[in-house]
């Protein structure tokens, strides 16, 4: 879940809003940054910082894999 707002800079980026729901498409951790979309738009999947959101446990935290 996204706790803070976040305006892409570039294409690849994802734009969060407080709240935002997010499927994480990669754990991996690079600089900083994951890989993913937002659950209510899942026509852009882009990079946003990990600093900007929460992993939740139970039903509510969403991870899937790009090669399913």
């Amino acid at each position: 879940m996204a706790l803070y707002a976040y305006t892409a800079a570039t294409p690849s980026e994802l734009s969060l809003a407080p709240g935002d729901e997010l499927i994480v498409v990669s754990l991996e951790n690079t600089n900083g940054w994951l890989t993913g979309y937002n659950i209510n738009d899942k026509s852009k999947v882009g990079h946003f910082p990990a600093g900007y959101v929460k992993f939740e446990d139970g039903p509510r935290a969403y991870f899937c894999s790009l090669k399913e």
